[in-house]
């Protein structure tokens, strides 16, 4: 066996899969030691040598470059190293990547010697008595090797010379797969005392051999490990898949338990009640045959709905019911003939967009069986009519012009317009309406109404205002004669006449001797007046002012003059002597 020792497609597949991630930049050079590292030879079970790649059956291991190690010297602080040869090689310089931080306060380490751990994990540490911590991942990657080798090697090292001689912490198992209708998705192993089997375990060497513990104590460790496949693996009925799980050197006294999950949830198991043990550097195989899943196919498909009628913005979930029950892949996909009218989601949930139609189809992953469903989808509108202003208060006589506004919501989209609705009036006693425009007629209050039937639709919209109208009420007072000529001692009656005029109509009364109505003379000594008769006194011309006050109004007021003259001659009076005497 050689002693080349080359880090088999293990290494070259994680090596790998961190080339692709880091192979366009050159690593951060940063002060530091150089070590060179070397790996231990692996011993393959004999039961394991069917699956050697190489022709003598040996598995060689070697280092990749961009291989990142922990390593420990002088201090247990976690330094970040990498492998700076090229892929292939046996042994190499690691070179320091990245820098101590500034705050490090890391302690010495007493032992005198230098410590490595490969892979470099953010956890490893190393305590000041060489006590390294490792990770045991729960949840392992599976690496799709071209040597058909998919697990990573976990190794460490001590060294006095800074040349590190790497050994294996633990064991490698090959889970051996074949079958037929199951496409794996994930693999659990599990020990069926419930051993601890991944975590974070101490290492110490023993003899210059590391030597594994798990702290039961540790909350973080588990007894189960899992391998998730990001893409499942189509089982085939002939050739076996292969599996590759990192373990601890570990004694399971009652066997083991695999479980196998396809990705439709289906599981297949596997249980060994035999004591295994699992060595340090060794390699182990599994087979688990006649994973065999007869499946029983799709026959059909169908939905509890053949014709939807939806708004826009409206949903609904149409159910697929695939046939037979007992159906192995009853998985479906969702489509639409026209997802800006209507789209579906992966549950069959259906979301109408806009007017128009589209047709939903679910077809079966397993055989194609479609079934659909007609889908129409209608605008939702909504109107609102009203009428401007709400409310008002006019004369009788004035006119008031109304403003009509319709609102209309398309889809949630709101516009406004003004139409040429139809009024009415409630009371045409009160107010009378002609096109948009109500007219009072008399105190009161009357409801306009407008009323709009929108196009294509039956019904009328309607929206109401209210309207108070008030009397228009005028006065106007007269006083009958204007104008008169008495002779001194002889009376004048006067009529007075209040004029009322409400709305445009009129009504006249004799308020002559109301009690509202008052009289005065500009001069008593010429004429005295009351109860609307005047009385001259002596010659002269005065003003008769007559007031009346209505009893919603101001007081009203109007004039007469009066002339009064001398009596007419009496018998015995000298004869006025006239101009043509003469």
């Amino acid at each position: 066996m050689k002693k080349a020792l080359v880090l088999l497609g293990l290494l070259s597949v994680a090596a790998l899969a961190s080339c692709d991630k880091r192979e366009n930049r050159e690593p951060e050079q940063a002060p530091g030691k150089s070590f060179r590292g070397t790996i231990e030879e692996i011993i393959p079970d004999v039961s394991s040598k069917a699956y050697a790649t190489h022709e003598n059956s040996t598995y060689y291991l070697f280092w990749n470059r961009y291989d990142r190690v922990s390593i420990f010297y002088d201090r247990t602080y976690n330094r970040e190293y990498e492998f700076q040869q090229r892929d292939g090689s046996t042994a190499g310089t690691f070179e320091r990547v990245g820098e101590d931080p500034a705050h490090i306060t890391e302690q010495d380490i007493t032992t005198g010697f230098d410590y490595a751990i490969y892979p470099y994990d953010r956890d490893n540490a190393c305590n000041t008595i060489g006590e390294l911590t490792v990770v045991i991942p729960e949840k392992q990657e599976f690496y799709n090797d071209r040597r058909g080798i998919g697990v990573r090697p976990m190794m460490v090292a001590q060294s006095e010379t800074g040349d590190f001689f790497f050994k294996h912490v633990g064991a490698y198992l090959c889970i051996r797969v074949r079958g037929e209708g199951f496409a794996l998705k994930s693999i659990s192993f599990q020990g069926n005392n419930s051993e601890i089997i991944a975590g974070y375990p101490t290492v110490s060497f023993k003899d210059g051999d590391p030597v594994l513990e798990f702290d039961p104590r540790d909350l973080d460790n588990s007894d189960t490990i899992t391998m998730e496949l990001e893409t499942p693996v189509e089982l085939d009925p002939e050739e076996y898949s292969l599996f590759w799980l990192d373990l601890p050197s570990v004694t399971l006294d009652n066997g083991y338990t695999i479980t196998l999950k396809d990705q439709n949830g289906r599981t297949f198991k596997k249980e060994t009640t035999k004591s295994v043990t699992f060595n340090r550097r060794m390699f182990y195989r599994t087979s688990v045959d006649d994973v065999i899943i007869e499946t029983t196919p799709v026959s059909s498909v169908s939905l509890d709905k053949e014709e939807l009628a939806l708004n826009v913005g409206e949903d609904e979930t149409l159910v697929a019911t695939v046939l037979p029950e007992e159906a192995d892949d009853k998985a479906v996909t969702w489509s639409s003939s026209n997802s800006d009218v209507a789209e579906v989601d992966d549950n069959g949930k259906v979301t109408a967009k806009e007017a128009g139609i589209a047709t939903i189809t679910v077809t079966t992953n397993d055989g194609g069986k479609t079934a659909s469903c007609a889908v129409t989808v209608s605008d939702v509108i909504t109107y609102e009519l009203a009428i401007s202003p709400a409310e008002e208060e006019i004369n009788a006589l004035e006119s008031l012009e109304y403003t009509v506004t319709l609102t209309t919501v398309k889809n949630g989209v709101s516009s406004d317009s003004q139409v040429a609705a139809t009024l009415t009036s409630s009371n045409i006693d009160v107010a009378t309406v002609s096109g948009l425009t109500a007219t009072g007629v008399a105190k009161g209050t009357a409801t306009i109404t407008a009323s709009y039937t929108p196009e294509g639709e039956t019904e009328a919209l309607t929206a109401e205002a209210t309207l108070s109208v008030k009397d228009v009420i005028t006065y106007s007072l007269a006083i009958d004669p204007e104008e008169a000529e008495v002779i001194i001692g002889t009376p004048q009656a006067y009529t007075l006449t209040l004029t009322t005029t409400t709305n445009g109509k009129d009504v006249t009364s004799d308020v002559t001797a109301a009690s509202a109505t008052t009289w005065s003379s500009s001069n008593t000594e010429i004429a005295s007046v009351s109860g609307g008769t005047a009385t001259g006194a002596k010659e002269g011309t005065v003003t008769i002012t007559a007031t009346y006050t209505p009893s919603d109004s101001d007081t009203l007021s109007v004039t007469a003059e009066l002339t009064v003259n001398k009596k007419p001659n009496q018998a015995g009076d000298p004869t006025p002597i006239e101009d043509d005497d003469f």
